[in-house]
């Protein structure tokens, strides 16, 4: 059984409250066992089923024989309603609780270190997949808690491959080192026999992604400034990349049901020397224009020749094979969650250019596109 999503909406310095009907008891049970939940106390207002206002007072009215209390629930309607304790019950989620029990999991200690109060905690060290990691638990993943976290605490600049684990994930990856890897450890637990263990098909989307990392040629460094999380196993073959105009894209992934339109300079396709990111003054890199170009011949035949592509310049035909590994590795780079294996474009026999996954034209690209290329072909 995974584990429910019951972290969403969790930032910095502030807590959870779990309710006995938000959760099974077997979950709730082994949460509470594992520490990532703590029992709370006994709801003092209580939505009852006939009015749902969440504001009928809870009245204790004794023992049971077992020991445990029965309540009375004074409805607004007049009705009494009895509930036992547990009913009423709500547990609390706290942050470093939860690195205590993540650090227990991962077999790195018993206990989290803190390095910044209530925001930032040290697990400890493995090797994990064969990459030296250092392990940490943040708060919450706000950029206002990112900025606070990633400036101050140089622990985490200064180790060769950190995972920071997050209850959400909502990274602002400008401020993030190529080292610092955000997670999202929701995803990876599990229910099982009473028992909150690793998945292992989500760690090995995780083991993946240090892979890939670790074997990162050093001068190849992201630039993406966003990202778009899918869910965990997620192909290419499941999203839809619409091209909106000449600046930006709208990627749609599963269960997504609008997507998430991002800008080229968000998706890493900046000039290196014409940009300067410390005023967000972006310049679109030769990559995008080639990506844009793709886009315009992919359709209707959904196929380009390495010919059409290059515009028939032998200098350029050459250089095909290279544009495309620069654009698979920024669509990887921005897109977490999907499968590594695959590649979004692919090359097959007698130069033949197609993708993975599904490509749309929004109602501005074509004109900007004919506006673009008219202006090249102009003396």
């Amino acid at each position: 059984m995974p584990l429910p999503r019951l972290l969403s909406g969790v930032e910095v310095n502030s807590r959870c409250c779990v309710r006995a009907a938000d959760v099974e008891p077997a979950v709730r049970d082994a949460l509470e066992a594992s520490g990532f939940i703590a029992f709370a106390g006994i709801d003092a207002r209580y939505a009852c089923s006939d009015c749902n206002e969440g504001s009928c007072p809870v009245i204790p009215m004794g023992e049971r024989e077992d020991g445990t209390t029965v309540y009375h629930v004074l409805c607004q309607r007049g009705d009494v309603i009895m509930t036992d304790d547990r009913a009423l019950a709500s547990w609390e989620y706290s942050a470093h609780s939860t690195a205590d029990a993540l650090a227990r999991l991962l077999g790195v200690g018993q206990a989290a270190t803190t390095v910044l109060p209530q925001r930032l905690w040290s697990l400890g060290a493995s090797v994990f997949a064969g990459v030296p990691v250092s392990w940490f638990v943040a708060a919450g993943t706000t950029r206002p808690d990112a900025r606070t976290i990633f400036r101050q605490a140089h622990v985490l600049q200064s180790a060769p491959q950190a995972v920071v684990l997050t209850p959400a994930l909502s990274p602002p990856t400008d401020l993030l080192g190529e080292s610092v890897l955000l997670w999202p450890f929701a995803p990876l637990l599990r229910v099982a026999h009473g028992e909150v263990r690793f998945s292992p098909e989500a760690l090995e989307t995780l083991a993946r992604e240090l892979v890939t990392r670790a074997q990162r040629p050093s001068g190849v460094k992201p630039k993406a400034r966003k990202w778009l999380d899918v869910p965990a196993g997620t192909t290419w073959e499941q999203v839809v990349i619409t091209f909106e105009n000449t600046d930006a894209i709208t990627i749609q992934g599963p269960g997504m049901l609008h997507g998430e339109t991002l800008t080229y300079d968000e998706l890493g396709f900046w000039d290196d020397r014409s940009s300067d990111p410390a005023t967000d003054c972006f310049v679109q890199d030769k990559y995008w224009s080639r990506f844009l170009r793709f886009a315009l011949l992919y359709l209707p035949t959904e196929r380009v020749s390495k010919q059409a592509w290059a515009d028939g310049r032998p200098s350029d035909v050459a250089g095909v094979k290279g544009w495309v590994k620069v654009i698979n590795q920024r669509l990887h780079a921005v897109v977490h969650g999907i499968t590594a294996e695959m590649a979004p474009i692919v090359g097959k026999r007698g130069g033949i250019y197609t993708t993975n996954f599904r490509v749309v034209h929004g109602a501005l690209f074509h004109a900007e596109m004919h506006r673009r290329l008219s202006v090249r072909l102009v003396p």
